[in-house]
């Protein structure tokens, strides 16, 4: 007798009974194939329901009768809140809609299932073969007779020319690479040019789901595409549409490309760039010389639609006389000073009293900082504020000079310089980077400005002497009255236009200068330094 959890779903999908759903599975060709679904559950027991995906709703029989229409029902005990359901698929090929709910009424799967039965698969695939012999015509038409069968189906199916797909079946069959006992590699060929065609025509936003069918076995891709986050595989598959990939064959070569390119746009630290270049060397065909810590500084965080002006803008970079952040970064005025601190001057300054008793910081998500104690309580401090953040995987890389964007983002979080009214638009910012919107805050605050050739200067390395520039403009000049600061060795090297900051700032001891006398104005700031900057900064 039919309960009122399967009534329930029985009810629901007749109003859902498509061929859309939350999750696809594709059941392998096999004589044996079983659907497992777990999770958490409300109340005592379980209901799950399969339908066939291409009914009428009209059709599917309010009384609980398995047909044609419904496949399976049957419900499950919840134990210690969680169900485990496992259940054996032997039906004939075909399009399922599996659907499970509990006692609260909540929906706990939905799932559009494709089977194929060995048998019924063998028989097409026979089929498709002798169809090919006649014509290509007769061909397409064996395959969407015998769509699930062949398993010729994927959700873009319903919204993408498969002419591509079936085309390239077509030549499969006809030069002999496909025979009788085939079927898997009939699908996987059908399944793979079709997610090819739907990127050609600018209509798969994320390839996620559909990963597993092109069939690409490279740790080096696990490593740089499969376990980057979600939002940088989301920006891969913005660049793979549109772009003209030549067949399921050149699919793997464009995601290698364009995963690279936008490691270079989002690197989180220029040392990944050198790294990803070094791990494709082979598919890139760059020179060791040009893939160098100072070139790949100079492209990181830019955009570039192709290795080859990727190429060329490391050409140039490792051909020019810019700094070098070789070595630059151990010591300087961003840290305080301490056995660790590299010969830092201890800072003079007077820090507000906080309304609640100080709280340890916590900084152990990074494993990087061991040598970095004069610069721990910073990085733990605008870490939990949510000021800066690491290179992923506990990483912080408080070594890599700190670029003009990162450096911008600080300021803005750190003294709330919010703006998001439109500003001058420099070539090199893309209106959807992350940066965007804290670069148009701190040009509306006066914190910074372009390189006054219409670039920005993304990915730049910031100098000591444009850090405390930008650190007294964000602080709006609120640093005190002292404008005498150190005097040193080197002051003559710090342009006009920095003097006055660079003085105000060593006064306040927000940025000193070295053990030796010297400032080093022209020298890059790291993470580390500037994080301890700006943490000396807000405490003034």
């Amino acid at each position: 007798m039919k309960t009122k959890i399967i009534a329930a779903l029985l009810l629901a999908t007749s109003f859902t009974a498509t061929a859309y759903a939350s999750e696809f599975i594709t059941a392998p060709i096999g004589d044996d194939y079983r659907l497992t679904v777990e999770g958490g559950a409300s109340g005592g027991r379980v209901g799950l329901i399969i339908t066939n995906a291409q009914t009428d709703a009209e059709n599917i029989p309010q009384d609980g009768t398995p047909e044609d229409s419904v496949v399976f029902f049957d419900e499950y005990e919840v134990l210690d809140g969680k169900y485990n359901i496992d259940v054996p698929i032997n039906t004939h090929s075909g399009l399922y809609r599996v659907t499970a709910g509990d006692e609260s009424g909540a929906r706990l799967e939905d799932i559009l299932l494709m089977y194929a039965d060995p048998e019924e698969n063998a028989q097409a695939v026979s089929a498709l073969i002798e169809a090919a012999k006649i014509s290509k015509q007769d061909m397409t038409a064996a395959a969407k007779e015998n769509r699930y069968a062949l398993q010729f189906y994927l959700p873009l199916t319903d919204s993408v020319d498969e002419s591509e797909a079936l085309a390239a079946v077509y030549d499969a069959v006809s030069d002999g690479s496909l025979g009788e006992n085939d079927g898997a590699a009939a699908a996987d060929i059908y399944r793979s040019e079709l997610i090819v065609s739907a990127l050609n025509a600018g209509k798969l936003k994320e390839l996620d789901e559909y990963m597993a069918y092109m069939n690409i076995d490279d740790e080096r891709i696990e490593k740089w595409y499969t376990n980057a986050s979600d939002s940088f595989r989301t920006s891969v598959a913005q660049r793979m549409n549109g772009i003209g990939i030549d067949g399921a064959d050149g699919f793997k070569d464009k995601l290698t490309e364009m995963t690279i390119l936008q490691k270079v746009q989002t690197p989180d630290g220029y040392t990944n760039i050198v790294s990803i270049l070094n791990d494709f060397s082979e598919e890139t065909g760059f020179d060791d010389d040009i893939v160098t810590s100072k070139s790949c500084s100079a492209v990181a965080g830019k955009t570039y639609n192709s290795l080859d002006a990727l190429e060329a803008a490391l050409k140039s970079a490792a051909q020019s006389s810019g700094q070098s952040g070789s070595g630059a970064g151990s010591g300087g005025g961003g840290s305080s000073s301490g056995s660790s601190g590299g010969g830092h001057s201890t800072p003079s300054i007077e820090v507000r009293p906080s309304a609640e008793p100080a709280k340890p910081l916590d900084v152990s998500y990074f494993t990087d900082l061991d040598n970095y104690g004069w610069a721990k309580e910073a990085i733990g401090a605008l870490f939990k504020k949510g000021i800066i953040s690491g290179r992923g995987e506990g990483i912080f890389a408080p070594q890599d000079n700190v670029t003009r964007e990162e450096l911008v983002k600080m300021l803005v979080l750190a003294f709330d310089l919010a703006d998001d009214t439109p500003a001058e638009g420099f070539s090199d910012v893309s209106p959807d980077a992350w940066y965007a919107p804290y670069i148009t805050s701190a040009v509306n605050a006066g914190v910074v400005n372009g390189m006054g050739d219409g670039t920005f200067g993304v990915g730049m390395a910031v100098t000591r002497q444009d850090t405390a520039v930008m650190l007294y403009r964000a602080a709006a000049g609120n640093v005190g009255g002292e404008t005498a600061g150190t005097v040193f060795s080197d002051s003559a090297e710090i342009a006009d236009y920095a003097a006055d900051a660079v003085a105000r700032m060593s006064a306040a001891g927000v940025f000193n200068g070295y053990e030796d006398g010297t400032f080093k104005p022209a020298s890059p700031v790291t993470r580390a330094e500037a994080a301890a900057a700006v943490y000396r900064m807000m405490g003034n």
